[in-house]
């Protein structure tokens, strides 16, 4: 549905520390992040407006639940890129629920087409995100293993807190890969 595509998951059953949200095997709206090209507002604004539309009739209470697990939600990008990426712009439309460090730096295969990651000045540098991975992996640090957030904008907002994610990330290592 234009820019990202959806899947139909149903979630674990998870509450907040504060009892305040929770998902109790609620279904929800999976995003993935094609790498189709840039991240812009107008192409991302449609691509959930017609995903909302689309998966309505799933969410009788009239909100379409939005999740995401993925590497460029991974909050050190707030830090490491211009606020003008995509990638932040993208950040923007979800709330985080936690976050894991990666010492494997797992998914960097995305942003170097490679998974030989132990010469940083080997790796390509053609990007500002390549340039700004190399920096941090130069200074010993790790990518994230991956964010667990809700989508915002378009629907209501369920926050779970940090201790939560253990269990979330169990599920999506289990479920979806």
């Amino acid at each position: 549905l234009g820019r990202l595509q959806y899947e139909l998951i149903q979630m674990p059953q998870i509450t907040s520390e504060d009892g305040k949200y929770a998902f109790d095997g609620d279904k929800a709206v999976n995003v993935h992040i094609p790498s189709a090209g840039p991240l812009r507002q107008d192409t991302l604004d449609e691509s959930f407006r017609r995903a909302a539309l689309f998966f309505a009739p799933e969410f009788p209470d009239g909100t379409v639940r939005f999740v995401c697990h993925s590497w460029l939600l991974t909050p050190m990008h707030a830090q490491m890129l211009p606020e003008t990426s995509g990638i932040r712009l993208f950040m923007r439309y979800f709330d985080i629920f936690g976050f894991k460090e990666d010492p494997k730096d797992s998914d960097l295969w995305r942003v170097f087409r490679t998974t030989d990651l132990h010469d940083p000045d080997a790796l390509p540098a053609d990007t500002g995100l390549q340039r700004a991975y190399i920096r941090l992996l130069r200074s010993g640090g790790h990518s994230g293993a991956g964010v667990f957030q809700a989508h915002r904008k378009f629907s209501s907002c369920h926050v779970i807190s940090a201790p939560s994610f253990d269990k979330i990330n169990k599920f999506w290592k289990t479920s979806l890969f």
